[in-house]
């Protein structure tokens, strides 16, 4: 295979105040280790993008049937993608057994021909631990942690033997909720809150690594920053350590980009219950890449550089902040509200949604680690950021993610909402 072919909270305004206290307050990581396995790793995932393995089903939801299933994978191989980013809450296929946690057997032998298939079409697969389950493992660590280690432990063991998996440990560990500092003092307590949080995901990661490692599975793993994986987070992170003081060689760290995100979240009217703010400043219509700054907590910079230098500086800072941790960084997230997709009437221009999406495929290839592009999963194959919406591919966006000569002729894909 090729190396290349070609949701939030109030704390998200608050991460730009963290990250300058974050440099020297967070916790180094254990002994330097050469890593280049895990850069490896990194640069043949390639391009990829984010396909949710199961499917909203009334109040429930469904495992996608697996000749649908196979559909996707077709589709997605054909149009030059070399990996998927699989979301999965392994926590709905979870159960208790002799009082250890494991995922339901059954689930993971269907799991398992899925990521077989996906295999068989020559992309990659990364397991990425998904769902609102997830929130309970760093909000209650004491209760959570023998299952959110066992249910790794089922998985390792389940998939010891497939050699083109990747195990994404956490999708978008939250972080605490922040009263809004208004003084020195309530700065002190908001950055020792978030030290805890982070310490306690920090033991989160090691103990599911050990786990992994001790199922006789060694896949690559990645790690995610708190607060939605944000890149300014990364000097938070301890990396995983197989035993004491001596680190795991294949972790690749995860950042999530989709800032400025009242241009990038326009119209997501899920986030007007985590974000007060969001609804008054997000949701109108035509917010563009540049005037969205005016509500975002990067505005100052965006406006001093420019929109375009901004973003390059971010990807920048992601790629030395995880140098710094010997590791390697990979962009599992980003993408737009398509404003299209069920009539969403909050309209971002679409030339503007293009030109961002293209600012960061460019970032990519342009910010070298180790010699190699950053790889990324866009979000995503369907709903509301997909390239497929109406089972009509969106050209455009196929285009700037995976270009080929003569570009993409438009044609079917297989949502199948």
């Amino acid at each position: 295979m090729s190396t290349r072919k070609p949701k939030r909270s109030l704390a998200i305004a608050l991460v730009l105040m963290m990250a300058l206290s974050v440099l020297t307050l967070a916790p180094t990581s254990p002994a330097a280790a050469q890593n280049t396995q895990a850069f490896t790793d990194a640069a043949n995932l390639g391009r990829g993008v984010n396909v949710a393995y199961e499917r909203p089903n009334g109040q429930s939801f469904r495992v996608r049937r697996p000749a649908a299933f196979n559909a996707i994978l077709d589709d997605i191989s054909r149009r030059g993608f070399d990996h998927i980013r699989l979301a999965v809450d392994f926590n709905r296929h979870s159960r208790r057994v002799q009082g250890k946690w494991q995922v339901r057997p059954a689930f993971l032998r269907g799991l398992r021909a899925a990521v077989r298939q996906a295999n068989n079409r020559d992309l990659l697969v990364i397991l990425d631990m998904h769902g609102k389950g997830n929130n309970g493992f760093h909000k209650t660590p004491a209760r959570a942690r023998p299952r959110f280690v066992g249910l790794w432990s089922s998985i390792a063991t389940a998939f010891k033997a497939e050699r083109n998996v990747y195990f994404q440990l956490m999708n978008e560990p939250i972080g605490p909720s922040l009263p809004v500092a208004r003084n020195a003092a309530q700065r002190a307590r908001n950055l020792k809150t978030t030290n805890t949080y982070s310490g306690a995901v920090n033991r989160y990661y090691t103990q599911a690594t050990r786990a992994i490692r001790a199922a006789g599975a060694n896949q690559p793993i990645l790690i995610s920053p708190i607060f939605y994986n944000n890149l300014f987070e990364i000097p938070r992170l301890r990396m995983p350590t197989v035993r004491q003081g001596v680190r795991d060689n294949r972790v690749i760290i995860d950042v999530h980009f989709y800032d400025p995100l009242c241009f990038t979240h326009q119209g997501a009217d899920w986030l007007a219950g985590t974000l007060p703010a969001y609804k008054a400043s997000c949701q109108t219509t035509n917010v563009t890449w540049q005037s969205a700054f005016a509500d975002d907590p990067f505005a100052t910079q965006a406006q001093e550089k420019g929109k375009e230098a901004w973003m390059t500086d971010a990807f920048n800072n992601a790629v030395k902040f995880a140098a710094a941790k010997n590791a390697p960084v990979y962009i599992g997230e980003f993408g737009t509200n398509d404003p299209s997709y069920r009539g969403n009437r909050f309209r971002a221009p679409r030339r503007e949604r293009l030109a961002w999406t293209q600012a960061v495929v460019d970032n990519t290839v342009n910010t070298k680690q180790a010699g190699q592009p950053i790889s990324f999963g866009y979000w995503e194959y369907e709903a509301s950021f997909g390239l497929c919406n109406s089972k009509r591919w969106d050209t455009g966006f196929l285009n700037v993610l995976v270009p080929r000569p003569g570009g993409h002729k438009p044609g079917p894909c297989q949502a199948n909402d």
